[in-house]
């Protein structure tokens, strides 16, 4: 068991494995690991659900490394899990789509009804819990330790989200519940499902035919681009604070885009599959979050703090970065806080977080509870299809658009608390040689981040043979939680170089 355990944890340094042959025994196997792999990134312990929101990246893994099972095995599991569908099956194709844990056929009935048929691999619920044993039990060293992950508790959550993964009659559910709370003026097509061959391996659905990102990356018009990245925000925020039920693994093979077939306020519908993970928002889940990101849309002064603790994040953890928070949830809201279009390839989120905290961004990441970092996992997928297509798109109209949240009271905690009045506002820049103002400029304080960008290369290189050293005093602000301060400033020549955060 330990030689078991060592090359299972070895095994995490890879992003795939590969199945070397087309054996149950195998596909059991190769199928849980990868799957795992695929969803725990580097954090022991952990599922994706997690691991990658706490790595703070939006690319998802698309490699497909296990081999899918030959179609005579898939028929024998149709055969032995659901004698119904396998002789009401006309034709199966055998060009399948290799799923997480397990993989999708097109197929049609003897009645001309086409479908698509997902199959489970053998065996990989079994498989899932020895391999997630395995995780768990070597979450004792590194950042987990050191940082106090309650490992037990999210562990348990994620394990279960797993296991009801795996179910395909609670998966089936759960899409014909999507299907039929439909989001009034949103064109989401959710496919329907057939009750009466789905077993808890094999699930059945009407075949609903979309173009994938990449299509629509390498081929689709702009316009037609746009429209899409425009619908799946509106579609995250609709679903999270009106429905209060989400769609949690937005993989891009799990949604694809069409033409709409009405016509509407989009121009295109967007198509989701596999609803394996979802994620339900209790109301003053919702209510908090939609008045922390409104309150900071009007500009109004909030105590971070006070409200992510009233979301479930640990209080005592927050508490060693309570100075920094501030900043933080500048950078978290700032695609809802910008007025105009804002394009995900600006946000730097991940670097952002480096900076501001260095390690004790660890504080931040195992504070937050799990349905959070679930709803996180979703946001992540949306702006991935942003990234991925460079759109720019207008986050606060679309968030001003919801259906308003009744208004709660939010507590205030015991722990230091920082607001983000403390936060500057500006950046400037004085240039003056004598008592004449060469240069004076004033711009939102958060174009410090650029800092090494606005300043003119010749001038840059005069001011740092001054020993100042433009990239260091960036970090130091960014370090410092962007409070107000002098930047630096010097003399070169008759010229004086004063820049300052107010």
């Amino acid at each position: 068991m330990i030689e078991s355990s060592k090359s299972f944890i070895s095994g995490l340094k890879y992003t795939a494995i590969v199945a070397k042959t087309a054996t149950i025994a195998v596909f059991n196997k190769e199928a849980s690991k990868k799957y795992l792999l695929d969803t725990l990134g580097s954090i022991p312990g952990l599922s994706a659900k997690a691991a990658q929101i706490l790595s703070m990246k939006l690319k998802p893994d698309t490699s497909q490394a296990i081999e899918p099972m030959p179609l005579e095995l898939v028929k024998s599991i149709i055969d032995q899990e659901c004698p119904k569908l396998a002789n009401d099956l006309a034709i199966i194709e055998d060009n399948p789509k290799v799923a997480s844990l397990g993989q999708v056929h097109q197929a049609q009935l003897k009645d001309g009804t086409v479908v698509a048929i997902k199959v489970q691999y053998p065996g990989v619920k079994e498989q899932l819990k020895q391999q997630f044993a395995l995780i768990k039990s070597s979450a004792s060293f590194g950042p987990p330790k050191k940082f106090k992950l309650a490992i037990d508790e999210l562990s348990t959550y994620f394990q279960n989200s797993l296991l009801e993964e795996v179910n395909y009659l609670g998966e089936a559910k759960r899409q014909e519940e999507f299907r039929l709370a439909k989001i009034e003026g949103l064109p989401v097509v959710v496919p329907q499902v057939y009750f009466q061959y789905c077993t808890e391996k094999v699930l059945v659905q009407a075949f609903e035919n979309s173009m994938p990102l990449e299509t629509i990356r390498k081929f689709w018009p702009k316009e037609a681009q746009w429209d899409c990245a425009k619908l799946f925000i509106d579609y995250f925020l609709k679903s999270a604070f009106e429905n209060k039920h989400m769609h949690s693994d937005p993989h891009p093979l799990n949604y694809g885009f069409r033409t709409a077939q009405e016509s509407g306020q989009y121009f295109h519908e967007l198509v989701l599959y596999d609803f394996g993970s979802t994620l339900r928002i209790q109301p003053e889940q919702a209510q908090t979050l939609y008045q922390l990101i409104n309150k900071r849309i009007a500009g109004e002064d909030i105590i971070p703090i006070d409200y992510l603790v009233h979301l479930g994040f640990d209080e005592e953890k927050l508490g060693y970065i309570a100075n920094k928070l501030p900043a933080m949830l500048d950078k978290i809201l700032l695609p809802f806080c910008s007025p105009g279009a804002f394009k995900v390839s600006d946000w730097h989120l991940q670097e952002s977080f480096d900076a501001i905290l260095g390690e004790d961004k660890w504080w931040f990441r195992t504070a937050g509870p799990a349905w959070f970092l679930m709803f996180m996992r979703a946001m992540q997928g949306v702006l991935y299809f942003l990234d991925s297509l460079d759109q720019a798109v207008a986050f606060q109209p679309l968030f001003k658009s919801l259906e308003p949240q009744h208004a709660i009271n939010v507590p205030h905690v015991k722990t230091k608390q920082v607001s983000t009045a403390s936060l500057s506002k500006n950046l400037n820049v004085l240039v003056r040689e004598g008592n004449l103002d060469i240069v004076k400029l004033k711009m939102p304080a958060r174009s410090v981040d650029d800092l090494e960008n606005l300043v003119p290369e010749e001038t840059r290189q005069r001011i740092e043979e001054q020993e100042v050293n433009i990239l260091e005093l960036k970090a130091e602000v960014q370090r410092s939680g962007y409070l107000p301060q002098t930047i630096f400033e010097t003399q070169v020549g008759s010229r004086n170089y004063r820049v300052w955060l107010s």
